[in-house]
């Protein structure tokens, strides 16, 4: 950025380049990084409304990064029980975000009810929340997931009740710890089991 800053045009178009390329992608460090340090702290004014868009996405981003103690979530299982992350009970907890209509993540619930097989008797558990819009579409998917995760469901990705995990994309999976500390944020279900 500083080699960039020699030229008004060309600093403008590196940061935009840089935010865009990790905006949307599972880098999420350096997106808050990026924008905090450049966007915001020399691009942006208080007043701008970008600045407060942005400026809340790097706080969100901030309330997931590793070690950080995991959001509490508290939304209805199936028969419409509530259950709060915060009372689940378990040395490692995946939180996983996921949506019917998302094949990638039905392959994903898939994989993962057979790690749940496997490591469930050694304190494995899965909070799934589905972010489907339509309640009916989650309660049909559940027909083929037959597991005993805590099963949840928000109306929607961009529901206020995950807005702190920035569930832009689907699925989306964060392991805690015992003292809900967030100790993983794997890409993917093999990158879990290697872990395992």
């Amino acid at each position: 950025m500083s080699i960039a800053g020699k030229n008004a045009q060309m600093y403008k178009y590196v940061l935009e380049l840089m935010v865009g390329q990790f905006e949307n992608s599972r880098r999420d460090i350096p997106y808050a990084y990026i924008t905090e340090k450049y966007m915001l702290g020399e691009s942006c004014s208080e007043g701008d409304p970008q600045y407060q868009t942005v400026s809340e996405k790097i706080n969100t981003i901030k309330k997931t990064i590793l070690n950080a103690t995991a959001p509490d979530i508290n939304l209805n299982d199936p028969k419409g029980r509530p259950i709060r992350l915060g009372d689940v009970k378990s040395p490692w907890l995946l939180v996983f975000f996921w949506s019917s209509h998302c094949q990638y993540c039905k392959k994903s619930a898939v994989e993962l009810s057979a790690l749940y097989k496997t490591y469930f008797s050694r304190g494995f558990d899965i909070y799934a929340v589905n972010v489907d819009t339509n309640k009916q579409d989650w309660l049909n998917a559940l027909g083929f997931i037959k597991n005993k995760w805590f099963h949840v469901w928000t109306p929607g990705k961009f529901n206020s009740s995950i807005k702190d995990y920035d569930v832009f994309i689907t699925p989306k999976m964060l392991l805690l710890d015992e003292n809900k500390k967030i100790i993983f944020k794997p890409k993917n279900v093999d990158e879990l089991k290697q872990l395992l």
